[in-house]
């Protein structure tokens, strides 16, 4: 036979490409990104003889003579259960040119052709201790865990043919049970391995999904406030898929016993009972976790049947769907054993179809209609009453009060303070952050009240308390403006405005007898003239007059020429300055002089 011949081009960096490619995994995925493995793979898989063409890129070893050889070799050599080959022997079989068949092959393509019979479970190949990998061998469950370098290929140290487990035929019956497939009974290991790479896998996952599943269940059932008819069988399951070793077939079925009560490990015999009970409970936990899935519209459908609800007619149809889900919430099993009954008999489609009237989204859908209209009221309800507030913030009144405060008797000045609070109290009125329809349809998808907590058990004491707030803040308006006004009735005020009543302003205010007059007037005359305050100021004080005898001046000159009369003035102007002076006077007197 000829020694084998591939394109010069092929390094043995490509091999280590190729493993890592294909070998190891088995296939390329789909949409894999072009990676140096996976461009090595496509480029060569096909000359080394381990692809054949087609839509997929799977690893193929049936037609290749050299991987064929090199098993046959193996098993002619290792005769005795348990028995190793050093891999320097297929070196030497399969790389010489001068043995028996020239193969001829490169050191890289030997240990790549022997993965292939690793992948394919015919083999497992022994690591030297130095590579520093977590396992002592390569076999088909840990291969795909090995990032494979020329160091690690060097490190392959011998071979041993993989054999059937002991065991294998008696735990089988159960493998089918938890993979849900049937296997095949064989002596072939190879037709074995893929079976127990799945079973591997499960385990793998399991292990921690299990343990996932249990907590995710309580959380769910307890939220629901219901019992879990396959509580014990989660429970066993976390238990049997983070104790039982899958790689100790003996292992398994101690487990199996200890867990289930299966009598397979002291008989030696799968009993047919013991297998269906194991396919019955593994389909409950997988009807468990598919049901879990579902945890989000089971939460909003319990929500939904725990949310109080008013005996009202626009209601009666939400009511009853009501009553008739939350009937089936307390009898979960059967939606847990058949996601059909679950997804059209409680939870419904989105939007509805027919014969689906008393699901989740059933109610949803006729709770919606009523409660969006109630949102819209409400809200329609206080937005009034804010701009009832707004206009006492926006009016003439508020802006009259702000300047009839620079009287002197209207002091110290408390618009401010009535600002505030009028802000207070249009504050403390309900408001949705979120009101459009899509925002309220979403939440309402999720459950019985907006994000705003709007409901039909608070909507009375939002409206109540918008009307409260309302009334207060003109109660403060009122009694603000009216403090301050009916300071003008007072007899002391009055009189010193007398001082004033030849002013027509003056005049009109002391006609006022009563503070809706004095408000009406001063409102409406201060924003129409603003110097009525000053009006109002001047006469506030206490009018002081002194005589002044026009004798009593004594000019400098009795002779004046007419250069000199401005300067005459200016010295009567000083006496007159003078007189005023003198009279004793506070902030409260209006000093004021009579010449004679």
């Amino acid at each position: 036979m000829a020694a084998f011949c591939l394109t010069p081009c092929f390094r043995k960096e490509d091999a280590v490409k190729v493993i890592n490619g294909i070998v190891k995994i088995g296939e390329i995925p789909r949409h894999a990104k072009p990676t140096g493995d996976v461009s090595a793979a496509q480029n060569f898989g096909y000359a080394l003889g381990i692809m054949k063409k087609g839509a997929q890129y799977k690893l193929d070893v049936s037609s290749n003579r050299f991987v064929q050889d090199m098993y046959h070799f193996i098993d002619q050599k290792l005769v005795n259960e348990g028995q190793t080959m050093s891999i320097e022997t297929l070196y030497k079989n399969f790389m010489g040119i001068g043995t028996p068949t020239s193969y001829g092959l490169t050191r890289r393509m030997v240990q790549l052709y022997l993965l292939c019979l690793v992948q394919t479970g015919k083999i497992r190949i022994g690591l030297s201790p130095k590579v520093g990998l977590p396992f002592s061998s390569v076999d088909y469950r840990t291969i795909k865990e090995i990032d494979f370098s020329a160091r690690i290929l060097d490190a392959l140290a011998e071979v041993q043919k993989m054999e059937q487990p002991k065991n294998w035929e008696v735990f089988r019956p159960f493998a089918e049970a938890l993979l849900g497939k049937p296997i095949p009974q064989t002596h072939d290991d190879t037709a074995i391995a893929p079976h127990r790479a799945a079973l591997h896998d499960l385990f793998s996952k399991e292990k921690e999904e299990a343990s996932r599943t249990a907590g995710n269940a309580n959380r769910l059932f307890g939220d629901l406030h219901s019992s879990n008819p396959h509580e014990q069988v989660l429970r066993q399951f976390e238990s049997f898929f983070k104790a039982a070793d899958i790689a100790n077939i003996d292992n398994m079925l101690h487990h199996l016993k200890d867990i289930f009560g299966y009598s397979a490990f002291e008989t030696g015999v799968a009993e047919e009972t013991d297998v269906n009970d194991l396919k019955q409970r593994m389909k409950h936990y997988r009807d468990v976790q598919q049901f879990l899935t579902y945890g989000t519209e089971l939460r909003t459908a319990y929500q939904y049947c725990t949310h109080p609800l008013p005996d009202s007619r626009d209601l009666a149809t939400t009511l009853k769907i009501q009553q008739e889900l939350a009937g089936k919430l307390q009898h979960l099993q059967p939606y847990i054993d058949s996601e059909v009954k679950l997804r059209t008999e409680l939870i419904g489609s989105n939007p509805l179809v027919a014969n689906e009237s008393q699901t989740l989204h059933a109610l949803i859908a006729d709770y919606k209609v009523v409660y969006i209209a109630l949102h819209s009221h409400v809200l329609n309800e206080l937005e009034g009453r804010r701009t009832a507030i707004q206009r006492l913030l926006n009016g003439s009144e508020l802006a009259a009060l702000r300047v009839l405060e620079h009287i002197s008797a209207l002091q110290p000045s408390v618009s401010l303070t009535v600002e505030d609070a009028l802000k207070q109290q249009m504050q403390s009125i309900f408001t949705c952050p979120s009101p459009s329809r899509n925002s309220l349809e979403s939440d309402l998808e999720r459950g019985p009240v907006h994000t705003c907590g709007l409901s039909f058990a608070n909507y009375h004491e939002h409206l109540q308390r918008a009307t409260e707030a309302e009334e207060k803040a003109h109660r403060v308006f009122d009694e603000a403006i009216e403090r301050k006004v009916e300071v003008f009735l007072n007899p002391a005020i009055q009189e010193r405005l007398k001082q004033g009543q030849d002013d027509p302003t003056i005049a009109t205010l002391l006609r006022c007898s009563t503070l809706k007059d004095i408000r009406a007037y001063l409102i409406e005359r201060c924003l129409e003239d603003a110097t009525i305050v000053e009006t109002i100021n001047r006469y506030l004080k206490r009018i002081v007059v002194k005589k002044v005898r026009i004798a009593d001046f004594k000019p400098p000159m009795t002779i004046v020429e007419r250069e000199q009369i401005a300067d005459l003035a200016l010295e009567f102007q000083a006496f007159l300055e003078e007189q005023l002076h003198s009279i004793a006077a506070d902030e409260n007197t209006l000093p004021m002089i009579q010449v004679e």
